[in-house]
């Protein structure tokens, strides 16, 4: 199963929908989740189905109009919505036999918001997605989006955060505890794309060059998955290009044509769902 997510902004409509386009062919995307994505759904899936030349697609439903994020994911799956608050939403989806719960996120921005207010959000939602697992008896989850945070701040990887570790081996024993509270673990593979020797690094691009501490890239755009989904996760990169879109412009993401943010790529083994 092929997944891409992207915030788009909203700025630059027609070239986002014209590349999203490219992007989902080429990529033989399964889900696309999009984020400040400013066009309708349903004009996006109608438009890929018409050029699609092996596959079409169906809209995820969502309750609130203004949700932060918009889906869409290929007819053959069967889509079951389990839960929408206002920064994220949960579905499962099944083939066969097969379920798998996706967790969309679209977080509160640093440059508005406190540190402690990202945390909260996505403390809830990590919490939201071990009691949907537990509910649903379903152990296989997978949570991506535009987190606003990168991996190694504490909403991420403490366990009052997503509690979402760089190392996979360290999943072998599922929870830790401290101060005599279980903490359910989860591996975040999105640190690998700080080690691309070539730009893109990460999905995000923030020069200020006047701080003494600058990062430059950022890993915003996030993907984390259970322990039960390790063996089947193959791959995390960034997209640049199309055939007819490059995304960068002088090494960094074109946010005048396109986006301020770069697409965001992972793999499921094909057997899995």
């Amino acid at each position: 199963m092929n997944i891409l997510f992207w915030n788009t902004n909203r700025k630059n409509p027609e070239n986002i929908t014209a590349c999203l386009c490219e992007l989902l062919l080429e990529n033989a995307v399964d889900l696309l989740i999009l984020a400040e994505y400013p066009n309708e759904t349903q004009a996006l899936c109608e438009t890929i189905n018409k050029i699609s030349l092996t596959a079409q697609y169906k809209i995820i439903p969502t309750i609130k109009k203004s949700a932060p994020i918009k889906a869409i994911i290929r007819a053959k799956y069967t889509i079951n919505p389990l839960q929408e608050e206002s920064r994220y939403q949960l579905v499962q989806i099944s083939q066969n036999a097969n379920r798998l719960i996706i967790a969309m996120i679209h977080g509160k921005d640093k440059h508005n918001n406190d540190d402690l207010t990202q945390l909260e959000i996505i403390s809830d939602f990590r919490r939201d997605i071990i009691e949907n697992e537990n509910r649903l008896k379903c152990k296989h989850s997978l949570a991506i989006g535009d987190f606003n945070v990168n991996p190694f701040d504490a909403a991420s990887f403490a366990t009052s955060g997503m509690h979402a570790l760089p190392f996979a081996s360290l999943l072998a024993r599922p929870t830790r505890t401290v101060n005599k509270k279980t903490h359910q673990k989860f591996y975040n593979p999105t640190w690998q794309l700080f080690a691309n020797k070539s730009p893109p690094h990460t999905s995000y691009y923030f020069d200020n060059s006047g701080q003494a501490q600058n990062l430059y890239w950022y890993a915003l755009d996030q993907v984390i998955v259970s322990k039960g989904l390790i063996n089947h996760f193959e791959d995390v990169k960034i997209i640049a290009k199309t055939k007819n879109h490059d995304l960068l412009a002088n090494g960094k993401p074109n946010k005048k044509i396109y986006s301020d943010h770069l697409p965001l790529f992972c793999r499921l083994k094909e057997d899995f769902i």
